[in-house]
């Protein structure tokens, strides 16, 4: 490491030296993570990315011990990450009334998410609780998705003037997609074409006080190519009804549909039940009282 990146380093903080090193090695989270489980160290590039972006930070016994090996794989001074690690953070997640469920981030693939989050300034938590959700999903002739019309009930659980809504194509086109709302205004969106995300923030007209409920009715309208496999919606705290609809063009309906669940968009669905396209090319499924996780629909065409 050159006396110029090493300087610079020292005057950051632990988040950006971590980056910064990172990208000074050229060496991608994956090939991290691997040079680390070469030396009998498991960390995952999900914490990775969390390190990386400041949204956790290494604390525990375990993570010590990773940050140390790291600092070998990126060539640093030993010790030099270490010491800019702030105190840590107290423990446990933040009480119900502040920010309920899980960390929204850990239900999702990486790549790409983490960097746009953190640009548009969304907590780790979110302070609203899904009370139902209606998502009606339209397919063109080729089995590309087009459409997704959203009705979302929500609760605060803490003082609310903001969502945060994110989205996933399966066969992204570099266009982002066209998104409309009614029941909030769109303040700041950030799409990547590579991953497929798409991250809403979203301005209430008034804050809402806890126990408050508002109905956000979303229309997006996607640019991209190949056949859908599958609808699915994470949800960072339990739902008590969500439904998902699908209609296929009557000239291509897959052939088998199944309602499907998984505990994060990182792990296999798994296939509850098989459901029944009808005449009409439509098939929907409903879930109460779903648990945090990812739930929706997957068909084989």
């Amino acid at each position: 490491m050159s006396e110029d990146t090493g300087a610079a380093m020292a005057a950051v903080r632990f988040h950006d030296a971590l980056g910064l090193a990172i990208r000074t090695r050229g060496l991608s989270l994956e090939r991290l993570r691997a040079h680390l489980a070469a030396r009998g160290i498991t960390v995952s590039t999900a914490t990775l990315s969390y390190w990386q972006t400041g949204r956790r930070q290494p604390e525990r016994h375990d993570s010590i011990e990773a940050l140390i090996a790291l600092e070998g794989v990126l060539r640093v001074p030993a010790g030099s990450l270490i010491a800019l690690l702030p105190p840590p953070r107290p423990r446990g997640r933040p009480p119900a009334d502040q920010a309920p469920g899980a960390p929204v981030l850990d239900l999702w693939p990486l790549d790409e998410l983490p960097r746009l989050a953190t640009y548009l300034r969304m907590p780790e938590y979110q302070t609203l609780r899904y009370v139902a959700v209606d998502d009606h999903v339209e397919f063109d002739a080729d089995g590309v998705e087009r459409a997704l019309k959203t009705r979302q009930v929500m609760r605060a659980t803490a003082p609310t003037r903001h969502y945060f809504d994110i989205s996933w194509v399966e066969h992204p086109d570099p266009e982002m997609p066209e998104t409309t709302f009614r029941g909030a205004s769109l303040v700041d969106r950030r799409w990547d074409p590579e991953s497929g995300y798409l991250v809403c923030k979203l301005e209430f007209d008034h804050e809402l006080p806890p126990g408050e409920t508002i109905i956000v009715d979303q229309t997006t309208r996607f640019h991209s190519h190949g056949r859908a496999l599958q609808h699915t919606r994470a949800f960072w705290a339990p739902v008590s009804t969500f439904i998902a609809q699908a209609t296929f063009d009557q000239s291509l309906r897959p052939r088998r549909c199944f309602s499907v669940h998984a505990p994060n968009h990182a792990d296999p669905l798994e296939d509850l039940r098989e459901l029944t396209v009808n005449s009409h090319g439509q098939v929907h499924t409903v879930f109460t009282n779903a648990s945090v996780g990812v739930w929706g629909m997957r068909w084989e065409w």
